[in-house]
């Protein structure tokens, strides 16, 4: 479990396809241990291997074709956030690491102190996005400003431009979304047991 909580920035330093596996080198400093989870971009993530300042994680097939793992080169840059303890604060909101589709930012407006990029996504969920809802966009935890059929928005602080990879973020780019677990369970007991009530 993860909060969406941006810790460290890393760097894509090698990628190997090994069978239908994608093995993926991360250069950073997190102190994770070979068999625990990091949240890569938004995807809950098992250390396969460490050596020095490198994780290695590894992808399956139905990672690949849920995320944006096929589309990382050498040198892509990655937010990274090791799972939660046990009494740590939960800043943004509960991050599961369970992507539930890739999204397609369509605007990027920059404003004097912020930035509202506008993404769209495919069904089933905008129907999981709600106002002043929350949303991770790559591990990023957001706020959830505007709705509408195929897209919502988000607003980035200065903060959040500074430690994450979404500053980086153009028109066209693809994006990890994963909707937030509350609105989920809501909504699959909205649509297979209350009405049967």
């Amino acid at each position: 479990m993860f909060s969406g909580i941006v810790q460290q920035l890393g760097s894509v330093k090698s990628l190997q396809r090994v069978g239908s596996v994608v093995v993926v080198a991360v250069a950073c400093n997190l102190p994770s241990a070979v068999g625990s989870s990091v949240l890569v971009n938004g995807i809950c993530s098992t250390v396969a291997r460490k050596k020095k300042n490198l994780l290695q994680f590894e992808y399956v097939k139905e990672t690949q074709g849920k995320t944006t793992v096929n589309q990382w080169n050498i040198g892509t840059r990655v937010n990274l956030e090791p799972s939660l303890r046990l009494g740590d604060e939960l800043s943004g909101h509960v991050v599961m690491g369970h992507i539930d589709g890739v999204g397609t930012v369509t605007v990027v407006k920059k404003n004097k102190h912020d930035v509202v990029i506008t993404v769209r996504v495919k069904k089933p969920l905008p129907k999981f996005i709600a106002p002043k809802g929350s949303v991770c966009i790559d591990g990023v935890s957001l706020t959830i400003v505007e709705t509408n059929r195929d897209w919502f928005s988000a607003a980035l602080i200065p903060h959040t431009l500074k430690v994450t990879t979404l500053k980086n973020l153009k028109k066209g780019a693809a994006v990890n979304i994963e909707v937030d677990s509350i609105a989920r369970y809501i909504v699959n007991y909205m649509e297979n047991y209350a009405r049967k009530k």
